[in-house]
This record gives structure tokens, sequence and C-alpha cells, in this order.
């Protein structure tokens, strides 16, 4: 990713799917409760947050902006569970 914008300034909109990260704590023994950070909030800090990106902080001043304008973080999750049972209704 660091290199399409290094490289290619012009390139549009860069999706990206990122999911949420939760924790699941057991409480009462039946109920989870689901705890952590937003998908924007991960990837500033797991990718960004690099110093994979530092090159591009030298050559953007305005570095946040021009991110905000080419990467579109999509929360989601590409793995659907089921229940095992179901498969063979």
């Amino acid at each position: 990713m660091e290199k399409l914008l290094r490289t290619i300034p012009d390139i549009g909109t860069i999706y990206i799917l990122i999911r949420k990260k939760v924790i699941f704590s057991l409480q009462n023994n039946l109920n989870f409760s689901k705890e952590g950070s937003s998908p924007i909030e991960r990837f500033k800090k797991v990718v960004l947050g690099t110093a994979c990106f530092d090159r591009l902080r030298k050559i953007y001043p305005n570095f946040d902006e021009f991110v905000n304008k080419k990467i579109v973080v999509v929360g989601g999750d590409v793995v659907i569970i089921f229940p095992f049972k179901c498969l063979f209704q």
C-alpha cells in the first residue's frame, strides 16, 4: 500500500477491509460481551503507525489528509461462520 501511494500518487481510492478486533469474555456462564477497537483505529495504529510510512510522511507534510483522501477503511469480515449442525440439516 505504501509503495502504491508513493509511486502512483494519482491513484484513486484504495479500499481496505479490516476486521474489528473482538475480545470475548464469558459473563454469567451464558452471555458474551464484545470489546475492541474500531477498524479505523486499528488501521491507523497497526498500519499507518509503522515506520514503513515514514517515507510518505516526508514526501507529504499533510500526510494524514493525503491518506484520508486515498484510503477508505471498511470494517468487515470475509469469513462467515455457520453453526456446525446447520450444515447437515
